[in-house]
């Protein structure tokens, strides 16, 4: 350290000031001591900070932590993982509940219309063919003019003026009538190519279904799904055209009189086993009080219905 002095002189002439002492520093070095020789500069190497990831150890806390964070953002748990399957079990049970109680009830629904519709298809039909029953094309001819004895495969012997009877198997009914006129169809859906006398057999086979014949000939399914079929007929025994008694067909065959109606009563059944939740109860014919209970989970419907012969009745 040394000290530099000056003198100041005032420019207005004035005494001049004491000087001043002006102190200067200059920048010792750590190891210098007075009259030693200054050492010489050295320059140190800058190095440039190397990253914590490449120095540290594994077995630092903060490397530790770093890898334990990364380890739970590459998966679940397995506490969450069974939250997750616990949850989709739940949801897959419920939408299975739902697709198995749609498919039920689409199911019922399906088969209770078939029955609907089959059953008022049956009532229907029986109608319309019984209508034409003894019906002539000319008016002022006798049924014994216009209904001659006649043999029929199925129906046996038609004795002259006779218009309805029973089947031989009891299992259906047979009629007479000739067309009404020359554009008419006979239950097979052919043209009628003359005004003799149709005969048509209706009778409910082994496999369910309602079958028409036309003259003895080959069958034409028109209804399936039949349970059960039954056919009572109006017989009149005093010759008054009014029925006095409704018979089986049984007991149709063993007695005389003339048939002026046909009272019929269908048991249809579905098609698809185990649709009720439970046995379906059902009456048949409708008269009957005592209710049957299936052993099946079948669906029925019963229906019944009476047709006068209008061509032969008053």
């Amino acid at each position: 350290m040394t000290r530099r002095s000056t003198l100041r002189t005032s420019s207005a002439g004035t005494a001049p000031r004491p000087p001043q002492p002006v102190t200067t520093w200059a920048r010792p070095s750590r190891s210098r001591s007075p009259g030693s020789a200054a050492p010489p500069k050295t320059h140190r190497r800058r190095t440039m900070p190397t990253p914590a990831s490449s120095t540290r150890s594994a077995s630092s806390p903060e490397v530790k932590m770093h890898t334990h964070f990364n380890t739970r953002q590459r998966g679940l748990s397995m506490v969450e993982m069974l939250i997750a399957l616990a949850i989709s079990s739940f949801l897959i049970l419920g939408v299975t509940q739902i697709y198995i109680d749609n498919k039920r009830n689409y199911i019922f629904q399906q088969n209770q219309s078939a029955n609907q519709e089959n059953s008022r298809f049956s009532l229907l039909l029986l109608e319309q063919e019984l209508r034409k029953a003894g019906y002539r094309r000319v008016i002022q001819d006798s049924r014994e003019l216009a209904f001659p004895a006649i043999t029929v495969t199925g129906c046996g012997d038609f004795s002259a003026g006779e218009i309805a009877k029973p089947t031989a198997n009891a299992q259906g009914v047979c009629f007479r009538y000739q067309r009404a006129s020359n554009t008419e169809l006979d239950c097979h859906g052919n043209l009628l190519p003359n005004n003799d006398p149709v005969t048509i057999r209706m009778e409910k086979t082994a496999a369910g279904e309602l079958n028409c014949h036309v003259n003895g000939g080959p069958a034409a399914t028109l209804i399936t799904g039949i349970n059960q079929i039954v056919f009572e007929f109006g017989v009149d025994r005093d010759a008054d055209r009014i029925a006095n008694a409704y018979l089986s067909a049984a007991d149709t065959l063993a007695n005389t009189g003339s048939v002026v109606a046909v009272r019929y009563a269908t048991l249809h059944e579905s098609q698809s086993d185990q649709v009720a939740l439970e046995a379906d109860s059902y009456n048949f014919p409708l008269t009957n009080m005592a209710a049957v209970t299936p052993a099946d989970r079948k669906l029925y419907k019963s229906v019944q219905g009476t047709t006068t012969l209008r061509n032969i009745a008053p």
